[in-house]
């Protein structure tokens, strides 16, 4: 498992409930009655998207957190730690066109090529 600390960001609604998004993912939001529920929607929502992205890409989008606007009700940004289960390292390179993916010290991955290591 690999473990991330996310920023979520927690929008109460009119009509009641919460709605909650991830700055740093756009397209990545959710909802839920309470702030817990929200909270656990969205932690399955990245949960989601971040698997199909390392099985797709071998990476997640992010959007640094300097391009992330301040904003005056940040009582509502949290920070949440979500696990992630990472895709099987196939057994042979050759399935992964060339290319094997191994596990950098800050639990992304990068794409090496086999020009690259020697």
């Amino acid at each position: 498992m690999i473990e991330y600390q996310i920023q979520i960001r927690l929008h109460p609604e009119p009509s009641g409930g919460w709605s909650v998004s991830l700055p740093q993912l756009p397209g990545v939001a959710s909802q839920g009655d309470t702030r817990e529920k929200a909270t656990a929607n969205i932690s399955e929502a990245f949960k989601a998207a971040a698997e199909s992205y390392l099985e797709s890409d071998g990476e997640i989008p992010w959007v640094s957190l300097e391009e992330i606007p301040w904003r005056d009700d940040a009582d509502h940004d949290l920070f949440i730690v979500v696990e992630v289960e990472p895709p099987e390292i196939p057994s042979s390179p050759s399935r992964f066109g060339g290319l094997i993916m191994r596990t950098a010290p800050h639990a992304t991955f990068e794409r090496v090529s086999f020009a690259q290591r020697r």
